[in-house]
């Protein structure tokens, strides 16, 4: 009864985000007039911004002089203007009715995290871009509408600048915008993001998701962390069950951050006729798994682009064989891209949030390469993506690859593909080849470097795998457990996402591979002869997104290890040095 009074008073509000998303798809047969007017908007927008009026910036601006007076750059072309934002001059980059709410936080391509301006006018257009992804969902599931709702997000702040201004993720802010109605929904309260510790939250989340048997959806960005939760359920099912049955929350005692006086009454609520339920499935099965605790589980929401495709088959032999919706391509930058049917990891182009370009892959390091807008893409095609957006980031490399799949009437259909040729990424840690460089650097100081390349590896626990030569390995006394730890905390300090992904378990630490010395000379020399190049062409990737690239070298090392080293190859310290002076 409580269910259907509940489902009757949604109806004016999804009547409402209903209404906005047949306006949204009304506009996809008219992609370019949109799309330009939406960047006559946000230049309109921050216009009396000293960016702009720098750049010379105007509402009314035509997409050729918008092209000329401002590059395609990434972040570290607007860090100054961001940093003045910070510091309280928030007209550096925003006009005075775009107001700023907060900073969404991300790695950068440097030692320096990203602060991502959100304003108003971008929390608006993020907000609609997840209703349409939302009630598209709801209309095609109608089950949903039954049961609960189990999300997982960060907090909208970490920490606050010195002017005061929030800091933390931006799906956060979104919750906590939420009606009291549709937080009712949901079997985890969006304050468990206080909690610090990753496998604690992940245990608290469970703990007041399990009292709810009509569980009918999940939804996290990486389908890693939904693993690990059926891992946390499975190995913690007795003192889950005792919990409930006491009215306890295990690990209360261990938390060190102070948690309101509502939530930690919520972590012990009772329920001695659910902890029975429960304890009968585990007498019955010896395990506590996702398909037996919540039976009326209909549909997962995660990522499956890119990297994150490869948990999907574990997903669903986990929870069993579930419909998957693919959030979208999201990041702290903006919203793209809403999937609108399951089991795809492509989704229509957002086109009336942001103003978006695109370069083709293979023209990407071109002096002037071919700059497309949204209508211009070819199927089957891979670009880079520029955003502008209400940010104050106008022409913005993200630096992610996606892949025109088709087109929804005139708006192309986007996937996800990885980032760029210099970065990788298993479960959103977006680690680039200059963080790993910079760990290395500040690991080895200035001993000589040989070649060395940081491989990712998939297990069961994905995580990456750091290949050198024996001689670089004496310089820790042969102990590769303390070079690892070494390499590791510098890469932790450097990316703040990495650290954050091995705290919580969702990365395996990293690992040495140590190779016969002068292995990495013949190997150079044959991937040297086989593209008819010459060694001062030869660029050697310190990081690589190969998956096969370890078990690659392991076969040329099973095949050639025996063979001496190439003598035109020897001169490791100056290859080395030229490795650190693109940096």
């Amino acid at each position: 009864m409580l269910r259907h009074i509940r489902f009757m008073g949604g109806i004016p509000v999804r009547m409402k985000i209903r209404a906005k998303a047949r306006r949204f798809l009304s506009q996809l047969g008219n992609c370019r007039d949109v799309q330009l007017r939406v960047l006559q908007q946000l230049l309109a927008l921050n216009a009396e911004s000293k960016f702009s009026q720098q750049h010379r910036l105007t509402g009314n601006l035509s997409l050729a002089s918008f092209r000329n007076q401002v590059p395609a750059r990434d972040f570290e072309y607007y860090r100054p203007w961001v940093e003045q934002v910070k510091n309280g001059q928030t007209d550096a980059l925003l006009g005075s009715s775009n107001k700023l709410i907060m900073f969404a936080m991300s790695s950068g391509t440097t030692s320096q995290p990203k602060y991502i301006p959100i304003t108003s006018r971008f929390v608006d257009q993020y907000r609609l871009g997840w209703q349409i992804w939302g009630i598209n969902i709801f209309e095609e599931h109608r089950r949903l509408l039954w049961g609960k709702l189990f999300q997982l997000s960060g907090h909208h702040c970490r920490f606050k600048t010195p002017t005061g201004i929030p800091c933390g993720n931006i799906s956060g802010l979104v919750s906590s915008m939420q009606s009291p109605l549709v937080k009712s929904l949901y079997t985890a309260p969006a304050e468990l993001s206080l909690i610090g510790d990753h496998h604690i939250k992940l245990y608290a989340a469970i703990r007041t998701s399990i009292c709810c048997e009509h569980l009918t959806m999940m939804t996290t960005a990486n389908p890693s962390t939904l693993l690990q939760m059926a891992e946390t359920l499975a190995g913690h099912g007795e003192t889950l069950v005792r919990d409930l049955h006491d009215g306890r929350f295990h690990f209360a005692d261990q938390m060190s951050e102070p948690l309101p006086g509502w939530l930690l009454k919520k972590l012990r609520q009772q329920s001695r006729p659910r902890a029975a339920q429960l304890q009968q499935i585990l007498n019955r099965e010896g395990t506590l798994t996702p398909r037996s605790v919540w039976p009326m589980l209909s549909l997962l929401c995660v990522w499956t682009g890119g990297a994150a495709g490869a948990y999907v088959a574990r997903m669903k032999q986990v929870f069993g064989d579930l419909p998957v919706r693919d959030h979208g391509l999201s990041a702290s930058e903006g919203r793209m891209t809403i999937p609108l049917q399951d089991e795809d990891p492509s989704g229509v182009l957002d086109i009336v949030s942001h103003f978006y370009e695109f370069i083709p892959e293979e023209e990407k390091d071109s002096h002037q390469p071919n700059v497309l807008l949204a209508d211009e893409l070819e199927e089957g095609r891979n670009y880079y993506i520029l955003l502008t957006t209400a940010s104050g980031l106008y022409r913005y490399d993200i630096g992610d690859v996606v892949q025109c799949t088709g087109y929804r009437e005139s708006t192309p259909l986007l996937k996800f593909l990885h980032k760029g040729k210099h970065a990788h990424s298993f479960t959103g840690e977006k680690l680039t080849e200059h963080q790993v460089v910079e760990a290395a650097r500040r690991t080895f100081g200035k001993s000589p470097l040989s070649y060395f390349t940081l491989a990712p590896v998939w297990d069961k626990v994905p995580g990456y795998r750091l290949m050198i030569e024996e001689p670089l390995l004496s310089q820790f006394h042969g102990k590769q457990e303390h070079l690892a730890k070494t390499f590791e905390t510098h890469l932790k300090q450097i990316n703040c996402e990495y650290d954050e992904k091995v705290q919580s378990g969702r990365l395996q630490p990293i690992k040495i591979e140590v190779l016969p010395e002068g292995l990495w000379d013949r190997f150079v020399h044959e991937q040297v002869r086989n593209r008819q190049g010459t060694a001062e062409q030869y660029k050697h990737p310190c990081l690589t997104s190969d998956a096969n690239y370890l078990k690659t070298l392991q076969n040329y090392v099973a095949h050639h290890a025996h063979e001496a080293p190439r003598p035109h190859f020897q001169s490791r310290l100056r290859i080395a040095a030229t490795t650190f002076k693109k940096y």
